[in-house]
């Protein structure tokens, strides 16, 4: 079974991975959202876990799909 740590932190790279695809820093993100810089690190760390607020946001200006964030996650999760 998975965790909700596990989860936060697939989510986390999965977010990074998203972000830095779209070319953005993670100052660019946290500006783009509205966030600190420390948030922005902290969640794609897996040390907290985004609202679903959050990932709307942060899909929409990596210009992917809440889909895409989550497709076949589990099997990321091992």
């Amino acid at each position: 079974m998975t965790t909700p740590e596990e989860l936060a932190a697939c989510v986390g790279v999965r977010l990074a991975k998203a972000r830095r695809q779209r070319g953005m820093t993670q100052r660019q993100m946290a500006d783009a959202l509205g966030m600190s810089l420390s948030h922005v690190t902290q969640v794609e760390r897996g040390a907290k876990s985004p609202s679903l607020d959050v990932l709307a946001r942060w899909a929409a200006a990596c210009r992917v799909t809440l889909a895409e964030v989550f497709r076949d996650i589990e099997s990321d999760m091992g």
